[in-house]
């Protein structure tokens, strides 16, 4: 889904609604299991806490090939582990 689609999306939702992320707390195991999470505000004031944006386009620290090549995304959540 890319931001446009997203915005769209968010407007048949209730304008009410409280925003909440999900925040990975624990990790655990082998394969990386994810074991405990929590819910927060989303709150663009506090990035990077609820959101990142990655925007490697044209970049020459993404060099053709690796998995930053061309990318262009906004994460909402967080990975505290």
């Amino acid at each position: 889904m890319i931001v446009s689609e997203f915005i769209e999306w968010l407007k048949t939702q209730d304008p009410d609604a409280a925003v909440k992320v999900v925040i990975v707390t624990d990790r655990s195991g082998d394969y990386e299991t994810i074991i405990d999470v929590k819910t927060e505000d989303f709150d663009p004031a506090v990035s990077p806490r609820t959101f990142s944006v990655a925007d490697y386009r044209n970049s020459t620290y993404a060099p053709v090939g690796s998995r930053l090549f061309n990318l262009n995304e906004l994460v909402l959540g967080r990975d505290d582990t």
